[in-house]
């Protein structure tokens, strides 16, 4: 098997062992990535936290957009 395929295996497994811990799910898909992440390289654990910086400041963005269009 190739390293996408591996990294897919353990995202998903990561994933569903998380979910039947009852963690909860933005807890479950950050540990998956993060554990994918740690596998593929240092250089996708850097982008993982990049995107989720960014997520951040978008959400906040379009809720105070919400908020002033009332």
């Amino acid at each position: 098997m190739d390293t996408n395929t591996i990294a897919m295996i353990i995202l998903f497994a990561t994933f569903m062992i998380f979910m039947v811990l009852r963690v909860p799910v933005t807890f479950s898909m950050l540990g998956a990535c993060v554990l994918t992440a740690l596998y593929l390289g240092p250089k996708y654990v850097s982008s993982v936290f990049l995107r989720l910086g960014d997520g951040v400041q978008s959400f906040s963005f379009s809720n105070s957009v919400l908020y002033f269009c009332r």
